[in-house]
């Protein structure tokens, strides 16, 4: 009897637009407070509007998007206690899992951090808000992954496309880049000394510092 090769699964048509969206929102393409149109997105995913319509109930209930009144939907605009919620729980698990990757990443695992660092001083004095928000999610995403606890990487993880809108509201100002840049570099520095202490400080002042930053923005808008 002939070997039985594995079945490929494919994820649901609803699923990957979620996932086309997604990147759309990371691309810059769709922004905070932005409506959003069952036609408008099937044309820019190539998709019919079935698929569009379920991928958008997805979101809203991850609070990616939110319900206009009357219907139809828009990017989500974090607010202020949402916006209290999150840092809440980034302060909780993001620097006990710097500390647990200080402790315990291999040598080799500093070479991809270092790249993602380097790419951001790239962008910084000139790239696009969406550019620069996807880089500072990429550092986040290798450096939480070095903490050796996968449970720990993937409730990090469920909160970066709330946090990248809240970057997509900051990055656009010069203070806040150089803010976010500086704190990274220091987030290496102490990780590459394995210094445990070090590196939960630079991290706890990185989320004070963009906590701030989230509030200022939100405050001027509304007030806007």
């Amino acid at each position: 009897m002939g070997k039985l090769s594995k079945v490929e699964r494919v994820a649901p048509l609803r699923d990957q637009v979620a996932e086309g969206l997604l990147q759309a929102l990371r691309s810059g393409r769709f922004l905070p407070g932005e409506r959003l149109t069952e036609e408008q997105v099937a044309e820019v995913l190539g998709v019919s509007r079935t698929p569009v319509r379920e991928a958008f109930g997805v979101l809203a209930q991850r609070g990616i998007l939110t319900r206009r009144d009357g219907g139809g939907f828009s990017v989500s605009k974090p607010s202020l206690s949402s916006l209290e919620n999150v840092f809440e729980l980034r302060r909780l698990l993001e620097p006990y899992a710097a500390r647990r990757a200080a402790r315990q990443f291999k040598g080799t695992d500093l070479v991809l951090l270092r790249k993602a660092v380097a790419k951001l001083r790239t962008l910084v004095p000139s790239g696009s808000s969406a550019a620069i928000a996807e880089a500072n999610r990429e550092i986040r995403r290798i450096l939480f992954a070095l903490c050796g606890n996968p449970s720990l990487t993937r409730a990090i993880e469920e909160n970066s496309d709330h946090i990248y809108l809240l970057g997509m509201l900051t990055m656009n100002s010069k203070d806040t880049r150089a803010v976010v840049l500086a704190s990274h570099e220091r987030i290496f520095k102490a990780l590459a000394a394995r210094n445990e202490h070090a590196i939960e400080q630079a991290v706890a002042e990185y989320l004070d510092a963009a906590h701030h930053a989230a509030i200022s923005a939100l405050t001027s808008d509304n007030q806007g």
